[in-house]
């Protein structure tokens, strides 16, 4: 707890520094940009050279927090901080309560359907108030064992955990390394404190999208509704949004950053804040590009030149760090692999704009693309990503960035244009009814959306998404999934580094959960898939222990069978543990 409490202190320190702005709320969000950039670049440079330890990070915070207090002039923070003089936002207050609310009933009040690990896409059961504190969604518990091994070692996350540490091409690198720094610094683990920060970073998208729309002059109310909209976006085993920390999550608070940098016409900080997008996930250039281009085109042409040049400067650097690390032969056709691909699993989903975003959200932000078309920073980026969801929905192929990741990251845009358009009706409402009339309706609203939060998760919304392919209609898998359960953890507790075989859901979950090494598991960011668990099960006797023999299994964790070379030595609510005699 000390940790924690001493780490907390040293991460808000920087923030001092806001107090030094003219304008604080610009001010914090500038040092909320360099604060992402420092602890990035300390992350990586420590783990590059293999020193990323508790004393070192320690050590660099506080020599950074020293020289931000000495700098301090208390006697004018003192002033600066008076009660007097503080404007409370009562309405970003209540933004933020009832975010909170919702996010942090996904884990730890979750009433609704799960997940069965037999048959994730058909078998649903419903659960009421139920804690969960592991995470849900596959890239979750990859990114787990990522960041256990960068704490554990000191090193970049260049291996997959998940076997034996062996050399991993990972082009998420930056997001891995980003957060193993703050699980270091406050002593948490990954796997049970994961959660709260996918909770933290949530409530960050609603803050930038609130302020973003403060800074383009839209009234409180609508900021506020545009913000409470984001969680509506749907949410699904398959369709990860808000509910989930993964790099597309930290590269849209790096893009929704640069939008208000943009908003307020600061340059140097668009420089700094596009390339954080670009580093933490690299496809959402596609949307940002847009922004940015007409930006310096249109209104500073005379930062035009550098602009290209700084960001062609920063991909040759990613590349060359890429291509450096490099230890595989078939590292460049992975990474190939990752701009120009097919949908694996050759299903179209149903991502029906009317079934992902809330239908008012569509409606005002068609007024407001009417009304506030000469904002093309934010409107080309959309009508981008509307095109790329058109022709997703109807190819299997994909170009850079993934369908699912596509469609969030242009629904958090259109939802922000749904905030020009409330504003908008807002204002005309205002000519023609009492204003004491229309605050009251827009408190009524309010309040709504507070009741609404405490049944946030048992809205099965995400039910209507829908795969197509040959000829059938396939169900989503649940929002919430909780395939590691205490009996696992307690069958596998003096089990480690061994080979096993299990489920794909299960084999990865106990292999982040224990260290153990999945001969398959579920498809994500790292995917073993080096011998499939039903093609063992339909495997005879004689040829399991072959197979056993072959890939060093030790443990197999499956359905009941009968084979005199496997012992069974213990047993889950759905599983049997197996132990292989050699």
């Amino acid at each position: 707890m000390i940790k924690i409490i001493l780490g907390l202190i040293i991460l808000l320190i920087p923030f001092l520094l806001t107090l030094k702005f003219q304008d604080r709320k610009k001010g914090f969000f500038s040092i909320l940009a360099f604060f992402i950039f420092f602890h990035l670049i300390t992350a990586l440079i420590t783990q590059f050279f293999g020193i990323f330890n508790y004393p070192i990070i320690l050590s660099i915070n506080i020599l950074s927090g020293l020289i931000i207090i000495l700098k301090t002039d208390f006697k004018e923070l003192k002033e600066k901080i008076a009660f007097k003089k503080i404007k409370i936002d009562f309405i970003l207050i209540f933004v933020l309560i009832v975010v909170f609310i919702e996010l942090f009933s996904v884990h730890f009040n979750y009433t609704g359907k799960i997940s069965d690990i037999k048959n994730p896409y058909e078998n649903l059961k419903e659960v009421k108030n139920m804690k969960y504190v592991y995470p849900y969604f596959s890239d979750e518990w990859v990114a787990v064992s990522l960041i256990k091994y960068s704490t554990e070692t000191g090193k970049l996350p260049f291996v997959n955990p998940l076997w034996k540490n062996s050399y991993f091409p990972n082009l998420e690198f930056a997001f891995h390394s980003f957060l193993s720094e703050f699980f270091l610094i406050l002593n948490l683990n990954p796997l049970t404190s994961y959660v709260f920060f996918a909770i933290i970073f949530g409530l960050l998208i609603c803050f930038l999208v609130y302020f973003l729309l403060r800074f383009n002059k839209v009234g409180r109310f609508a900021s506020a509704i545009a913000a409470l909209s984001i969680p509506l976006i749907v949410n699904s085993g398959t369709f990860p949004g808000i509910w989930y920390l993964i790099p597309l999550i930290i590269g849209l608070i790096c893009m929704l950053l640069t939008f208000i940098f943009i908003s307020i016409n600061d340059k140097k900080m668009i420089f700094l804040s596009s390339f954080l997008t670009l580093i933490f996930y690299p496809p959402l250039f596609i949307l940002l590009i847009f922004s940015i281009i007409p930006y310096f085109l249109f209104y500073d042409k005379k930062y035009a030149k550098n602009f290209f040049l700084f960001f062609f400067i920063c991909f040759l650097a990613i590349l060359f760090l890429i291509f450096n690390l490099e230890k595989n032969a078939n590292s460049f056709n992975f990474i190939i692999s990752k701009i120009f691909y097919l949908f694996v699993i050759y299903l179209i989903p149903d991502y029906s704009i009317w079934k992902i975003i809330p239908l008012f959200s569509i409606i005002f932000a068609i007024l407001g693309l009417i009304k506030f078309r000469k904002k093309i920073w934010i409107f080309l980026p959309i009508f981008v990503g509307l095109a790329f969801w058109s022709l997703y929905s109807v190819i299997l192929v994909r170009f850079i960035i993934d369908y699912d990741r596509l469609v969030f990251a242009t629904s958090v845009l259109i939802i922000i244009v749904s905030g020009f358009g409330m504003d908008f009706l807002v204002n005309q409402s205002e000519k023609f009814f009492n204003k004491k009339t229309i605050r009251i309706l827009e408190a009524i609203i309010l309040v709504l959306f507070l009741i609404y939060a405490f049944n946030y998760t048992s809205h099965d919304k995400w039910e209507n998404i829908k795969f197509y392919g040959n000829g059938k209609v396939f169900n989503p898998t649940s929002p919430a999934t909780v395939f590691l359960q205490e009996k696992d953890l307690e069958l596998f507790q003096n089990i480690t580094e061994k080979v096993f075989i299990a489920p794909p859901w299960k084999g990865l979950v106990i292999g982040v959960a224990t260290g153990n090494y999945p001969l398959e598991s579920k498809g994500s960011t790292i995917t073993n898939q080096f011998f499939t668990y039903n093609k063992f099960m339909e495997l005879n006797c004689k040829e399991k222990k072959q197979t056993a023999l072959d890939y060093d299994i030790s443990y197999a964790y499956s359905e009941n069978f009968s084979c005199d070379s496997f012992r069974r030595i213990g047993k889950s609510k759905e599983l049997y543990l197996y132990e292989f005699e050699k």
